[in-house]
């Protein structure tokens, strides 16, 4: 490398003495030049949430026209000047202003715009401006969402969303109830719930993490289109797409951990014996008999409890353990790209039984676009295994069995049935349940596989007009199998051999949709219009096989062909159903909103004079941040 020095030397022994001041003048000329021309900046483009690289990331110098774009690995590389000042923008994050300065390397970090992120939200078959919402919608903050590690979707959001109540039991992989604005039902109160434009009654058995975003429909007018199955509101569930660039690779591990937080204050043996007494005491002062105190609570008697004193809630409760591992893949081009993710989650009971939940989940989205074509492909498959907890009566859980068990009732007896305590009718007269007994010895158990598919395919056949043609399918296999061995818990709590007993029930449910949807979106001066047209057929299969077997002796093999007596049955059903919807949504200069949604649906369920009905919503909006005579703090 020659330096400057270098070069001066030379020239003053190449050239004259009265010429080398004239090519002093000539470098110095040259370097001017070459600055101004600039330097080659380089760097790496991320997010500042992930720290992923971001593709096609825009940089221009300010004020030029030149621009260049970052590849797949989020790498660029610009000339500019040290004077320049590098501007980085790219859809759904925040402009970023760089000045160049003596810097050879910018790697910069851009935060997402969340505002952008939500301007757009999607409704019932289609999207709109959230300033243009007529009817009562609200958006899901998954960031604050997600931070619930859960097996449920219904579960994010609680907390989350005014006039939306959440409530679950605790029980792994237990059913969650949701109530949007109270009660509307003597029965069922859970809502709709629609994944990528597919209406399923749960979402639990998809992963959460594969959400990308989640909206909440709360009145008439913007659940209105979905007819009565919208009648206590709609979850609009959106999983992640793929998107162009290069793959990629995202791994997550969470392992968490139950416990109870707080446990109840609850009587010792010497207190439960002391307060059973006295009300048996006053019970037989006001009958005006004799004073018959338990025997077993009775100091003066020989078959008084000293040596056992539970603790019902240290004997149960454990810690429950939560574990739940994610891989996604996400990358391809414009023509095709692809998301997948296999999603596996565990939660452990945090009481002393072998109830717990396993699900293992895959998704893959495909989605492209070639001209005025754009398709999508959604394939998902989950398996899960839940072992589930036994309820003696209609409403008598396991915590209500572990706070209502007496003290002086041992947890383990070797000497009865099953190897599980229980309370005697004569000597402490007190119906209790052995919580931890019951629910070891009785197997109760469902496994469940569900396959969901979708292929849709979206055309411009005009500037402004779309059809769409989206069909579905969803499978749902399952297999409950409960068995009740013989066994003495106590006092009520007695199974004898005639009354084991062995249910075994499997069957399976299809449900297929067909939507063809046409829109049309126009602009003609300060009028803005947005209309939708579709024809929905639905087909619901559902078939049930189960058997029963009682009569089992102690020891002896869980199977059917053992019961002493055996019985079984069968049914199915066919639902058809076919819908017509439109909505027509109006805008006056970005001013006055006006929607109208319409939708009939018509059931094989009834006869033909009353298997139709019709669904109408009206709304308005006035932006009165857009009129000039108002004038609002930016």
């Amino acid at each position: 490398m020659i330096t400057n020095q270098q070069l001066i030397f030379y020239s003053n022994f190449l050239l004259p003495k009265k010429d080398w001041i004239l090519a002093i003048c000539m470098l110095i000329f040259s370097v001017n030049q070459m600055s101004a021309q600039g330097k080659t900046i380089s760097g790496v483009v991320t997010s500042a949430q992930d720290n992923l690289p971001l593709p096609g990331v825009n940089i221009m110098i300010k004020g030029t026209k030149t621009v260049v774009t970052t590849g797949f690995d989020g790498e660029y590389t610009i000339k500019a000047s040290s004077t320049d000042v590098l501007v980085y923008s790219f859809i759904g994050f925040q402009i970023r202003e760089i000045p160049v300065a003596n810097q050879l390397k910018i790697d910069v970090a851009l935060n997402e715009d969340t505002n952008k992120l939500n301007e757009v939200v999607v409704i019932g078959y289609g999207t709109q401006k959230k300033s243009d919402l007529t009817g009562s919608v609200s958006v899901v903050n998954l960031e604050s969402a997600k931070k619930t590690v859960t097996y449920d979707a219904a579960k994010m959001l609680q907390g989350q969303v005014p006039g939306v109540t959440v409530q679950s039991s605790g029980e792994p992989g237990g059913f969650v109830n949701i109530k949007i604005r109270g009660i509307t039902s003597f029965t069922n109160n859970n809502p709709l719930f629609v994944i990528d434009g597919i209406m399923v009654d749960a979402p639990y058995d998809f992963a959460p993490g594969e959400i990308e975003s989640m909206q909440v429909l709360k009145d008439a007018s913007s659940a209105a289109i979905y007819g009565v199955r919208g009648a206590n509101g709609v979850v609009i569930i959106t999983t992640k797409k793929g998107k162009a660039g290069r793959m990629d690779v995202k791994f997550k591990s969470i392992v968490g951990l139950q416990n109870v937080a707080k446990k109840w204050d609850v009587t010792d043996r010497e207190g439960y014996q002391k307060i059973t007494s006295e009300a048996e005491r006053n019970r037989d002062i006001r009958a005006g008999v004799p004073i018959s105190i338990a025997p077993g609570n009775d100091p003066n008697s020989p078959s008084y409890i000293t040596n056992v004193n539970t603790d019902w809630q240290k004997e149960a409760l454990q810690t429950g353990v939560v574990q739940n591992q994610a891989l996604t893949l996400n990358g391809g081009a414009e023509n095709i790209a692809y998301s997948f993710n296999v999603d596996y989650f565990k939660n452990t009971s945090y009481i002393k039984t072998p109830q717990d939940y396993e699900r293992l989940s895959t998704n893959l989205n495909l989605n492209g676009k070639k001209g005025k074509f754009k398709y999508g492909v959604k394939i998902g498959y989950t398996q899960s295994d839940k072992e589930i907890f036994n309820e003696y009566n209609a409403g008598q859980t396991v915590i209500s069995d572990i706070l209502g068990a007496v003290p002086t009732m041992p947890v383990y007896d070797s000497n009865r049935l099953g190897g599980y305590g229980g309370t005697d009718n004569l000597t402490q007269r007190a119906i209790s349940m052995n919580p931890i007994g019951y629910n070891n010895l009785i197997e109760n158990n469902g496994k469940r596989n569900r396959f969901l598919g979708d292929v849709w395919g979206e055309i411009e056949i005009v500037k402004g007009l779309k059809y769409k043609l989206d069909v579905s399918y969803d499978r749902t296999d399952w297999q409950n199998r409960k068995f009740i061995p013989p066994s003495d818990l106590g006092w009520y709590y007695i199974t004898t051999n005639d009354e084991a007993s062995l249910d075994i029930s499997n069957g399976n449910e299809l449900r297929t949709f067909l939507n063809n949807l046409l829109t049309y979106e126009v602009t003609l001066g300060k009028h803005k219009i947005d209309a939708l047209a579709g024809w929905i057929q639905e087909r619901r299969e559902n078939y049930n096989h189960w058997s029963r077997g009682v009569g089992f002796k102690p020891g002896e093999i869980s199977m059917m062909q053992y019961a002493d007596s055996r019985d079984a049955g069968e049914y199915k059903f066919t639902i058809t159903g076919i819908s017509y919807i439109s909505r027509l949504n109006y805008s006056y200069d970005d001013r006055y909103l006006l929607q109208a949604n319409f939708r009939q649906d018509k059931t094989s369920l009834f006869s033909e004079i009353n298997n139709s009905a019709n669904f109408y919503s009206f709304s308005g909006g006035w932006k009165i941040s857009n009129e000039k005579f108002i004038t609002l703090p930016k």
